[in-house]
């Protein structure tokens, strides 16, 4: 369940970046 945090908490700012 960490990991998945971690990887989801990784993954956002990336998302937001190719959204903008």
């Amino acid at each position: 369940m960490k990991n998945g945090w971690i990887f989801f908490l990784f993954i956002v700012p990336i998302i937001n970046l190719f959204c903008i």
